[in-house]
């Protein structure tokens, strides 16, 4: 999950404050497979996230949605982004990206030019909204997990 946080940060241009979460009872899956949490920024902005292994293999496996006062945005799979602004929508389609080379190729660079390439805080606050999640998980299950 700390991927999705991560991601959430980016897009509200702020670090994650606070974080709960609750795991479905009674799945087949294992309990953290079935997850729904809600981060908090420092911006003010919230994110819902919500991973799952259940669901159907024909439904596209991630799915984005940013609400905001300027618009509102859907992303299915990393390939297929539909933008709301203005009562207008539009559709732009690609290959999936998740973004892995880049930032291998960011790394790779920041080792050539000896410098930090992410802000070691930024890490550290996603990093302690993902040990959140889980703590809070082990709470609701009674113990350490």
């Amino acid at each position: 999950m700390c991927h999705f946080i991560d991601f959430a940060s980016f897009l509200a241009g702020a670090g994650p404050t606070d974080a709960t979460a609750l795991a479905a009872a009674g799945a087949s899956e294992p309990r953290e497979d079935d997850v729904a949490a809600t981060v908090a920024f420092a911006d003010g902005s919230i994110a819902s996230i919500v991973y799952a292994a259940l669901g159907d293999p024909a439904m596209p496996k991630e799915r984005v949605e940013v609400l905001g006062e300027a618009g509102a945005a859907t992303l299915d799979d990393f390939r297929e982004l539909h933008l709301y602004r203005g009562g207008r929508s539009e559709v732009s389609r690609s290959r999936r990206d998740k973004g892995h080379a880049g930032e291998l190729a960011e790394f790779v660079q920041a080792c050539r030019d000896g410098r930090q390439p992410w802000p070691v805080e930024d890490m550290l606050a996603v990093t302690r909204a993902t040990f959140r999640i889980r703590d809070r998980l082990r709470e609701a299950a009674g113990g350490s997990g």
